[in-house]
């Protein structure tokens, strides 16, 4: 049994470095917005701009390519062939997800080393190791809400989906605009989004402390939410089949 999940998790990875669109959005553009709000911006806001572009890019993976490749693999026929093969459906699942985990981490390790040569970080190495752990834990997050984006049927759908779903929560995570200039009845809320807890807690940790019970617990309350959403749309596309 580990074999071939490593086997498909290997064949999934690069898969996921032949896409594009990954490559683009999951590193290259928070390399580039982040060079350009750099020129801008005092060297005190850099770890800011960091942060943000973590989110930016772990999102981007998650939603703009993990969710519609996954509405993708779903609707073509090979996928069916796959059930032929003496290999559970779980471990192909899991390959997918452990894939995109590990995609994940190094997009981080990426993106934190090259600030770091470039301008160099507040906090020593142990923190920014802490926050690259806390971010691979949040990725985790979003990959789930990915996997419940997919099972709103066609591929079509999905991207639709995908693509507003990925600026609502990229906007409301403050990564363009920080939260505190938000109208004030809107910060409240926004600071309840995945993104904004996500950076909330990595500050944290970047203060010598760590994230609250109720970050982390915001973040298992929005696992379970989109694992429920994904539940919902499996059911809602096996019924309109029947």
């Amino acid at each position: 049994m580990t074999k071939p999940f490593l086997l498909l998790t290997k064949i999934e990875v690069l898969r996921m470095l032949r896409n594009r669109y990954f490559v683009i959005y999951a590193i290259v553009l928070p390399i580039v917005y982040y060079l350009i709000f750099s020129l801008s911006n005092e060297p005190e806001h850099y770890a800011y701009l960091l942060i943000a572009m973590l989110v930016f890019s772990l999102l981007s993976g998650a939603v703009t390519t993990f969710a519609i490749g996954l509405a993708y693999d779903n609707s073509r026929p090979w996928r069916t062939s796959m059930k032929a093969l003496p290999v559970s459906e779980l471990v192909v699942s899991g390959a997918k997800l452990m894939s995109q985990l590990l995609l994940n981490s190094i997009t981080v390790v990426i993106l934190i080393v090259f600030v770091q040569t470039i301008h160099g970080l507040p906090g020593s190495v142990g923190q920014w190791c802490m926050i690259a752990v806390w971010f691979i834990g949040v990725s985790a997050v979003f990959m789930t809400l990915g996997v419940a984006i997919s099972s709103f049927g066609k591929q079509g759908t999905v991207s639709g989906i995908a693509n507003f779903t990925w600026i609502f929560v990229m906007f409301s995570a403050g990564t363009w605009v920080p939260i505190e200039q938000f109208p004030g009845w809107v910060q409240p809320i926004a600071s309840g989004s995945p993104g904004a807890i996500a950076i909330a807690g990595a500050f944290r940790l970047l203060g010598g402390g760590y994230p609250l019970i109720g970050q982390m617990g915001g973040l298992i309350f929005y696992t379970l939410l989109f694992i429920g959403v994904y539940w919902v749309g499996g059911y809602i596309k096996r019924r309109a089949a029947n």
